[in-house]
């Protein structure tokens, strides 16, 4: 360094136990460079890996012993800079790990490969490849609309490229791709075209293929895609269900309005094609939401019709179809376990047998006319007007609704008179300008579309007559006294309420009437087509594809209300929980196992036994932790599951605030058989031991992981059962990364009678500074009684906060006489003195071992090298690092039963009030200001923080500021009220 001496030097050895004999009380494993060379010399390192591990256990002692920012703290960030970085030079690290990362890349790749070959190689039963369409993105001369509406545009060659460049470091990667390039084909093209129907079947085979890759890995099933495959197939199968006519009954729901009135606002109801958008896209995740959805649309349509009616026998015949479906595709819960399968068909048909009582009290009989056309006050009429005969059957001009439009075509289905004015009755036919429709649509020169609307027109708004010709005819005949401009032609019925096209079938079609005769055409036209007018679709409809699109794209899932529980023998003033929603939102139960905050933005496992708020409003849980491997002391030989987490010794008490999620741990049994369906499968765990935090054991569990009985009001997981059940493996793990794992709610403190921290991993580091105390570690009389008080205290107050306990025991000690304090003083004396007799034998001990290995130290050996030869490198750096040479044999230094109290924490007890319930003035705190408090000096702020940029700050004092009253009341939820 600068002042020529070299950092290395203090590491060569480890520290006297005589001068440091707290040293060894804090590392447990200590290790130096002496140590480090013995066992590269002797063979005893397996490859660089462990060498480096023992390098960095020694630089990481050295930093645990020793304060942060001395300067041999310092020396060993340096030293641990230097060895990394010449290991990456000479490929050790980078080395092992690209190794490491190419044997899973290649692994990885082929599957990826696998993947987009089967996609870009199936064929349906016709034999059509249907990926063609998918492998290049339409052109943008000929389809610009398509970049307008598509925001991320891929293809399948796109996708090759990055398989070839291994640009796809996790098979999700990958899926999310091909699952983009579907979803903007279903996002562009029209429900009932061939491209959509085709990406959804691309789309179903890529989540199979994956599921089936992925169980080739590791064995176990992918839970959330054979859901969504049986969300799938339910919907499909009910949504797709046609009578013995070949109708589908979801086709009349169309006729259903669209829009509900909430608060004088029209408001767009969901129905069952949203729904399918949503099926398609893979949002629906549980049973019962897609199940809830289903139900509210179809009882929407019954409530909304007559009993009579076509809708309402249709919405009754779809719900039985998804309620049979359902048992089918999930095995009657054998195969899927859901709450929505509690409602069965028999409570269904009461159902709606009880709704259509309830309905038939109401309605007022009517003659059954399908047209709706037959109103009070009219009366039938000829059809003669300015000398042209009307006749049902007709298709007529009528007038346009916007100035200088094409004018309206309808279909005349009856004539009446009302009032003493003419009238029609008829079905429009829409024009392709009047539809909603996809670009790559394209359309007949003259055709138009038959439509679900229909209207009473005036004969005064009749321009004239027309012809609508089925498409099947269209080319070979034409009706006899109209000219070709008159005469248009049909393939298509189009809903305008949902936007829906379906194509007519030939045998529904519309006969000409009697009046008008059919002539054969001189020469069969020859059918031209013209492209979509789809800008001015775009603006007409921009809003209503806007509210569509957010209605597909989110499912709206309940939050379910609290739930209290009745605590037997409880009465504390405290209110407990068994069913708790926090923000988030995140719904918690009692059994429930969640991701707990912690130290180094690691999260820990917890189990939730006791929800409860108390009389400060704020809501707490207590259970206990789980611990995974690698938050143990390493075992050494012992193998672990993939996946394996122990149950903890301790439990504890917790703000539920600090919960940030959710995982699942399960018995061996369950983790083999089944998951639950809401968890991916790196939040859920298998357990079968138990860890003890005061014996640092793994034990068995006795029994299994206890069972928790939830009343019928709380929301159950959904489970998935495997088909077959699995057998995990159990591999080596490597050893731990030291670190220190604490409750969120309890700091590591130095307590007599606090247990170990959860996960907490004893540590140790290399030769330190001389480390200096001001006074000897004594044991205090307030020790002494903690000691004895604090777990009776404990087993008074179950659940208190530590701090609170804390403040108990220290305010029953003010409470104590003066003889009974004494008492305990002079016990902690006579401790003391037993402690010093020890040490003094002890020492007395190392000495007679020291005096008798000099005695009977052997003669020393000459040396062959020269006489005067200049020390060692190690020899000159051990002796200006200023280490003195240490006898080879130390006596075993006393091994302290129990970790005394610091004195910082004897101040915290100490100053405990029992009329303050916080550990701070949160008065001052929160009466600071920028007026108040004295400004230190600026140079000395934390301005990084910032990165620059102040905002709309002046200064950095002010943004610093602001800065502060947002974390306050942002990240701690702490609020000054005035």
């Amino acid at each position: 360094n600068s002042d020529g001496i070299q950092p290395i030097g203090v590491f060569l050895e480890i520290p006297s136990r005589k001068d440091y004999p707290d040293y060894y009380d804090i590392i447990t494993e200590p290790i130096d460079m002496n140590m480090i060379e013995q066992r590269i010399k002797s063979n005893q390192y397996k490859g660089e890996e462990e060498l480096l591990a023992d390098c960095k256990l020694m630089f990481s002692n050295c930093r645990l012993y020793n304060e942060e920012g001395s300067g041999i703290y310092e020396d060993a960030n340096i030293l641990e800079r230097i060895l990394l970085a010449k290991a990456r030079e000479i490929g050790v690290l980078a080395g092992d790990r690209m190794k490491q990362i190419k044997r899973k890349t290649i692994s990885l790749q082929q599957k990826v490969k696998t993947l987009y070959d089967t996609l870009k190689d199936y064929r349906d039963a016709k034999g059509r490849q249907l990926s063609l369409i998918f492998l290049k993105l339409p052109s943008k001369h000929e389809y610009p609309d398509y970049y307008d509406i598509i925001k991320r545009p891929i293809d399948l060659e796109k996708i090759s490229s990055k398989i070839r460049n291994n640009m796809y470091e996790t098979m999700e990667d990958a899926v999310a791709d091909f699952t983009l390039v579907f979803d903007n084909a279903a996002k562009y093209n029209e429900p009932d075209s061939q491209i959509y129907k085709d990406a959804q079947t691309l789309a179903r085979l890529a989540h199979q293929t994956v599921r089936h890759l992925t169980e080739d890995g590791d064995g176990i099933p992918d839970a959330k895609a054979a859901v969504g495959d049986i969300l799938n197939s339910i919907y499909t199968s009910m949504f797709t269900a046609q009578d013995s006519e070949d109708r589908c009954f979801a086709d009349s729901l169309a006729e259903v309005q669209e829009h509900d009135e909430v608060n004088g606002k029209k408001v767009r109801a969901l129905s069952l094609e949203i729904i399918k958008r949503r099926v398609d896209r893979g949002l629906y995740k549980r049973l019962d939401l897609l199940q809830r959805d289903v139900f509210l649309v179809l009882e929407r349509a019954r409530k909304l019709s007559r009993t009579d009616s076509q809708i309402w026998e249709d919405s009754v015949e779809l719900s039985r179809r998804f309620i049979k479906a359902r048992d089918q595709h999930t095995e009657n819960g054998s195969r899927l376990k859901s709450k929505a399968l509690e409602f069965t068909l028999e409570m269904f048909e009461t159902s709606v047998q009880a709704s259509k009582d309830g309905k038939a009290g109401s309605e007022v009989a009517e003659e059954e006319n399908n047209d709706g056309m037959l109103e009070s006050g009219t009366q039938a009429w000829s059809g003669m007007n300015n000398g042209m005969q009307y006749n049902v059957g007709d298709f007529v001009y009528v007038s346009a609704a916007e100035v200088g439009g094409d004018p309206q075509i309808y279909m005349v289905e009856r004539l009446f008179e009302k009032n003493g004015t003419n009238n029609i009755w008829g079905g429009q036919f829409f024009r392709q300008r009047e539809t909603f429709h996809v670009p790559t649509r394209t359309f007949f020169e003259k055709e138009v579309m038959r439509g679900d609307l229909h209207s009473s027109i005036p004969i005064s708004s009749v321009l004239g007559k027309c012809y609508v010709m089925p498409v099947k005819d269209y080319q070979k005949f034409k009706p006899v006294g109209f000219e070709e401009k008159d005469i248009f032609v049909c393939e298509w019925r189009y809903t305008s309420k949902i936007r829906n096209w379906k194509k007519i079938k030939p045998t529904a079609f519309w006969e000409p009437p009697s009046h008008i005769k059919m002539a054969v055409r001189e020469k069969p036209l020859e059918p031209k087509r013209v492209a979509s007018v789809f800008k001015d679709r775009i603006e007409k409809h921009k809003e209503e594809i806007e509210e569509l699109e957010l209605l597909e794209k989110t499912v709206e899932e309940d939050i379910p209300g609290n739930l209290k529980w009745v605590k037997e023998g409880e009465d504390d003033g405290m209110v407990y929980w068994e069913q708790y929603t926090i923000p988030g939102p995140i719904t918690l139960r009692r059994g429930d196992h969640v991701l707990v905050r912690g130290e180094n933005n690691r999260n820990m496992i917890a189990q939730i036994d006791t929800m409860w708020t108390g009389q400060d409003n704020m809501a707490y849980f207590h259970g206990p932790w789980f611990v995974t491997p690698v938050e143990i002391p390493s075992q050494v030989g012992r193998t672990f599951f993939k996946a394996e987490a122990f149950l903890s010794s301790i439990s504890d008490s917790n703000p539920l605030l600090s919960v940030v999620g959710k995982c699942s741990v399960l018995d061996m049994t369950d983790y083999c058989s089944l998951r639950p369906t809401m968890h991916v499968e790196n939040d859920v765990y298998c357990c079968e031991s138990l860890f003890d935090e005061g014996k640092r054991l793994i034990m068995p569990l006795n029994g299994s992981l206890k069972k928790y009985q939830l009343s019928a009001p709380v929301q159950k997981d959904e489970v998935y059962m495997f088909k077959r059940t699995i057998t995990p493996e159990k591999e080596t793990l490597p050893p731990p990364t030291p670190r220190t794992v604490s409750s969120p709610m309890l700091e590591n403190e130095d307590s007599m009678d606090a247990p170990p921290s959860v996960g907490s991993v004893e540590s140790a580091s290399p030769a330190p500074m001389k480390k200096k105390f001001d006074r000897k570690k004594l044991v205090t009389a307030y020790i002494l009684f903690s000691a004895d008080v604090r777990k009776i205290t404990m087993d008074e107050n179950p659940g208190v906060k530590f701090g609170e306990i804390s403040r108990i025991v220290a305010e029953r000690w003010r409470q104590m006489t003066d003889a009974d304090k004494q008492v305990y003083a002079e016990r902690a004396k006579k401790v003391n003195e037993e402690k010093e007799k020890e040490e003094i034998r002890k020492e007395a001990e190392r000495i007679r071992m020291e005096e008798e290995r000099k005695r009977n130290q052997p003669p020393p050996v000459p040396s062959p090298g020269p006489v005067n030869a200049p020390p060692s490198p190690l020899a000159r750096a051990r002796h200006d690092s200023g280490l003195k040479s240490e006898p080879l044999f130390h006596s075993v230094p006393p091994r302290p039963q129990r970790l005394l109290h610091s004195e910082a924490y004897i101040k915290y007890i100490e100053g405990l009030n029992k009329d303050s319930k916080s550990m701070c003035n949160w008065d001052r705190q929160l009466n600071a200001s920028q007026e108040i408090v004295r400004t230190p000096d600026e140079s000395k702020l934390p301005v990084s923080w910032l990165a620059g940029n102040t905002g709309e700050h002046a200064t950095s004092m002010e943004a610093l500021w602001a800065l502060r009253d947002f974390m306050l009341q942002e990240a701690l939820g702490v609020v000054k009220i005035m």
